[in-house]
């Protein structure tokens, strides 16, 4: 676990800082509405397709008994994500975005769809406990989504064209690094036939059924970062949805910690559950509550200490004037890491049922704050509505996997 953790805090950590540096990149190469047109595709796709993935990825991780082939997980999200993509563009057509708008949410539902597909593979490295694999891969998609979606904003700055980058470079990653390594997992020879073993249609239907529940979850779960940007672009502007957007990812730095600590010890906590070993589960549980409390902490004291400063030499001086909403996003990002992790134990311990009604109780606090808030107090209104949204999930997750343990084994009291 900790060869694992190690390969998958690299992995994710050089990822989310190439993701970071393209957003600078934007942020200085661009206005403040270009990023607000990048961070709204980013809200639109995001729910749609991971109501579509249902968490297939961490199902096929946690699948300790082989229930269902490779080919079965792969067959669904094929099945599944071009009827996001159709679902994206009704969206889009829906809403009436402007032009420009309209193909950055496109663009960026295309990239997002090739990941999708990319990601059933990560699950498949993930079960093999393969984290070395995952990290070589997001590590090259991070490095040439630099070298060309930012090469092509450098060389034109245009945010439409830098998207174009993007879906070649992560088109390029899976085609030419991602099914190699899934053949080579699959058989000794590494032949891709052995990644197209026939499709047990009733047990596929089964697959969509069993999983259909996390999709709800990831739906909900989505939400909980689309949100606020959704209401700020209606109630403010698309440039206020750029600054919030930038102040939020470093947030989602930290939850690219989190989800690498999360990954690398989800199948073994499906392990440890399956051989009846509960405290191990349990302490397993109680390192990882720590860690993420630390990681938190030390993301307030940062924007205590240097909020103002930081955010000038990174962004500029349009986004070191929100230094206060800065704060209270890192405040709530304390809360959301720790609730994270819960959310992956309560799938490895399959408390998926709880899953849904958590997160529906947090979107719709979290709806209601925006609404309320975001018209009087702008983006640092939103950033209030997260913070209380994740005070209801931490609380939430840890009743479920309370009352869920205590009926799984009766060793809690």
């Amino acid at each position: 676990m900790r060869r694992n953790f190690l390969w998958s805090f690299v992995g994710y950590t050089v990822y989310g800082l190439s993701q970071w540096v393209l957003l600078i990149v934007l942020a200085r190469f661009c206005d403040p509405e270009a990023v607000g047109q990048f961070a709204l595709g980013l809200a639109v796709t995001a729910p749609i397709l991971f109501l579509l993935n249902m968490n297939l990825r961490g199902v096929q991780a946690t699948d300790a008994t082989g229930e269902y082939h490779f080919s079965e997980y792969m067959a669904v999200r094929l099945a599944t994500t071009p009827i996001g993509l159709g679902m994206i563009a009704a969206f889009v057509w829906a809403m009436g975005y402007p032009g420009r708008t309209s193909l950055a949410v496109i663009l960026v539902g295309i990239a997002k769809s090739i990941e999708a597909i990319t990601d059933i593979q990560y699950g498949l490295f993930q079960r093999h406990e393969r984290m070395d694999i995952v990290c070589a891969s997001i590590v090259s998609k991070g490095v040439l989504s630099v070298a060309l979606m930012g090469g092509f904003l450098l060389l034109v700055p245009d945010l439409l064209f830098g998207l174009i980058g993007l879906c070649f470079a992560w088109l390029l990653v899976g085609a030419f690094f991602d099914l190699p390594q899934s053949a080579k997992l699959a058989s000794r020879s590494g032949s891709l036939k052995a990644l197209i073993a026939p499709v047990r249609p009733g047990v596929a239907v089964r697959l969509v059924c069993s999983a259909i529940p996390l999709g709800a979850t990831g739906f909900l779960g989505s939400l909980q970062a689309s949100v606020p940007r959704l209401i700020i672009e209606r109630s403010l502007t698309t440039r206020d949805v750029g600054i919030f957007s930038a102040l939020a990812y470093f947030l989602m730095i930290g939850s690219r910690i989190v989800l690498s600590i999360n990954q690398s010890t989800s199948a073994r906590q499906a392990i440890y559950l399956q051989s009846g070993r509960v405290k191990l589960f349990l302490t397993l549980i109680a390192r990882l509550i720590l860690i993420n409390i630390a990681l938190g902490a030390a993301g307030i004291a940062v924007a205590a200490l240097a909020g103002e400063p930081l955010l000038r030499a990174i962004y500029g001086p349009d986004y070191a004037q929100h230094s206060g909403t800065f704060l209270i996003i890192m405040a709530s990002g304390a809360l959301v890491y720790v609730s994270a992790s819960l959310e992956h134990s309560c799938t490895a311990a399959r408390i998926i049922g709880a899953q849904a009604p958590i997160l529906l109780a947090a979107v719709v606090t979290l709806s209601a704050a925006c609404v309320l808030m975001v018209p009087q107090l702008g983006i640092a209104g939103a950033a209030i509505a997260m913070l209380a949204a994740a005070a209801v999930q931490l609380v939430g997750y840890s009743l479920a996997l309370r009352a869920g343990l205590r009926r799984h084994a009766g060793l809690l009291k």
